[in-house]
């Protein structure tokens, strides 16, 4: 019988969840975690009497490691066409322990890679409000790619102990043949945006030798604020990159002569910048910006008199290296629409102790839905080997080379464990302080290049 590839495959978790999402099940254990999978709408298949479940899904490599998932293991599932009794409601209904839970997070994410375009269900069923069975918010409008479907669970509270998913809603059901559908990284959060692959605004990269929308001002630089004294090209100057390296190769880049308290310097040094046009956190809640720096201290960012207010915050991870450039990444998920101001601080040590002014480079400032560190993602670091995963109480890492850092981070991209300066050979990642949970492991050798893994911690 023909066979036509139909895959769905869920939230890449790595890089593209926001700080409320909650990974209901990844299958990278190789277990259907909290879900009992049973089989509907598939003809004799739903009797696992006389076809055990293991015979309609199973849990296998991903086919098509691409795109917004990479993940290393998915869920089969081989839909019934009519031929073979298949219904609309093909697909699966799953008893849940615990239950599954819209108490706080009411939108259900999958992706979806199709070769036809068909209508995609989600239901809700036993709960606190009721049941609920809904197609996807979004509808499918492309074949053979990636696309994120949304499911709106507003209107529901509450757990249920009953879900149930149907990929290929068609009705009346008019395919013929079996088709092999791919499930992965069932998600929900507070989200209702599809999460689009490499999704994110460019505000200035310097390529161009322009700061792009920004009209930077200095600020917290003592004399050097006045601009009648001081014209801003004396502290803010477009140059070459003067270390293309690691997560970093570009041409050219911001340099910033940070002034010290010998030059009237302040803790909150850096510009402010009008924005035309404004700066739009509608879509994208995470600011990066790539900075390079002599010290270790905090960085703020703020965004100022849009729609949601004012908020200055300090970066989701710390600044863990110097004299290399890193990802620094600021959580504006509370916030929402545009915003005319902006402000850069990549040196507020709060009272300001450095006597002298410093070199400081930056680059890349750009928004999107990603709050984990750029560093987060293979560049071509070779030999590393980390067992078992999931792991318990430690990770074993194994490498062929000298590391100059290895950096646990969790799913909102805080950096929770590191370690400095590990030898060739063995290496115990101890993990038994940390939670329950999903974890990207980056590795750093002496070069500055990177590689990450994705662990479960049990």
């Amino acid at each position: 019988m023909k066979k036509v590839i139909l895959f769905i495959v869920a939230l890449q978790v790595s890089f593209a969840v926001p700080l409320t999402s909650q990974v209901i099940v990844d299958f990278e254990d190789e277990t259907t975690g909290p879900l009992t999978l049973h089989v509907m709408g598939c003809g004799e298949w739903d009797d696992d009497v006389l076809h055990p479940v293991s015979e309609t899904f199973m849990i296998v490599d991903n086919p098509d490691p691409s795109g917004i998932n990479t993940s290393n293991k998915v869920m089969k599932f081989i839909r019934r066409g009519t031929d073979n009794g298949g219904l609309p409601w093909g697909g699966f209904w799953a008893n849940c322990d615990p239950e599954f839970d819209v108490s706080e997070n009411k939108y259900v994410h999958i992706k979806v890679w199709k070769p036809r375009i068909s209508p995609i269900k989600f239901k809700l069923e036993g709960g606190t409000s009721g049941t609920l069975e809904i197609a996807s918010m979004n509808e499918q409008t492309a074949t053979e790619q990636w696309v994120d479907m949304v499911f709106d669970f507003t209107t529901m509270d509450g757990t249920y102990p009953v879900v149930a998913f149907m990929p290929d809603f068609e009705d009346p059901l008019t395919y013929t043949d079996d088709l092999e559908i791919y499930f992965d990284d069932i998600i929900v959060n507070n989200d209702p945006n599809p999460i689009t692959p490499g999704g994110e605004t460019m505000v200035a990269d310097f390529e161009d030798e322009t700061t792009g929308p920004l009209t930077l001002h200095v600020m917290g630089c003592g004399e050097w604020d006045n601009e009648a004294l001081h014209p801003v090209s004396e502290t803010f100057m477009i140059i070459d990159n003067p270390d293309p390296s690691g997560i970093n190769t570009s041409a050219k880049v911001m340099k910033f002569i940070r002034r010290g308290i010998n030059n009237g310097g302040m803790p909150w040094g850096g510009f402010w910048a009008n924005c035309d046009p404004e700066l739009d956190v509608s879509a994208y809640k995470y600011v990066h910006v790539k900075v390079w720096k002599t010290r270790i201290s905090p960085l703020k960012f703020k965004l100022e008199g849009g729609p949601s207010g004012t908020l200055e915050v300090e970066s989701l991870n710390a600044q863990s290296v110097t004299e290399q450039w890193e990802d620094i990444v600021f959580d504006f998920t509370t916030m929402d629409g545009t915003y005319p101001v902006i402000a850069f601080m990549p040196d507020f040590e709060d009272p300001l102790t450095n006597a002298d002014d410093l070199e400081i480079y930056f680059d890349d400032i750009r928004i999107n839905d990603v709050a984990s560190p750029s560093g987060i993602k293979d560049i071509k670091l070779p030999e590393i080997t980390l067992y078992p995963n999931p792991c318990n109480a430690s990770l074993t890492l194994v490498s062929g080379t000298d590391l100059k850092k290895i950096d646990v981070y969790n799913l909102m991209g805080q950096q929770v464990l590191t370690f400095e300066n590990i030898k060739e050979g063995t290496f115990t990642i101890a993990m038994d302080e940390l939670n329950s949970g999903l974890y990207f492991i980056s590795v750093n050798d002496m070069q500055g290049l990177m590689k990450t893994a994705k662990v479960i911690k049990r």
